[in-house]
């Protein structure tokens, strides 16, 4: 059995705060086990600042929100292997959903968080734009909902509908 330690990172649609999971990764069984969980709520001014440019923003102020949260993102994930106490050294990789601004399934998607700027501050391999490539790809732009839940809720012998409630709602 092979472990892998990553980080994955997140910001929902609800703008309620940035979540973060430091998970051991195996592949053989396939597996996933959560080592810390940690969110930072956003504080008023913040959220309010995020959701100002998005209703009223432009170029400019979407690209500096972009780095901001990619900044915001990093902190995140530094506090949180503090807290857990593991070095970035030991991290395989940091996959980071983003700040979800505009989601049309299978039409269009954008997340902000520069993921550049995520993987020079934490300095590790970062993956990101998810949702992008699901779209791409003619999905509804949730392609990790049913990996997810088939590693935490399949069961060989029996079937199961998983509904996913956010800012979209999905069913497994």
């Amino acid at each position: 059995m092979s472990a892998t330690l990553a980080v994955g990172i997140m910001s929902g649609t609800s703008l309620d705060g940035v979540s973060t999971a430091l998970v051991k990764l195996t592949d053989d069984p396939l597996g996933a086990e959560l080592i810390a969980f940690r969110v930072e709520p956003y504080g008023a001014a913040e959220r309010a600042q995020i959701i100002d440019v998005l209703a009223r923003g432009n170029a400019r102020d979407l690209a500096l929100l972009h780095v901001a949260l990619g900044e915001r993102f990093a902190g995140a994930v530094l506090q949180l292997l503090a807290t857990a106490r593991v070095a970035p050294r030991d991290l395989a990789f940091v996959a980071s959903h983003g700040q979800t601004v505009w989601h049309e399934p299978g039409r269009a998607t954008l997340q902000l968080g520069d993921p550049a700027v995520l993987a020079e501050r934490v300095g590790v391999r970062v993956v990101s734009d998810f949702r992008a490539r699901d779209v791409a790809a003619g999905g509804q732009g949730a392609p990790l909902v049913p990996l997810a839940d088939v590693l935490l809720f399949g069961h060989p012998e029996h079937g199961r509908l998983l509904l996913n409630l956010g800012g979209i709602a999905n069913v497994t």
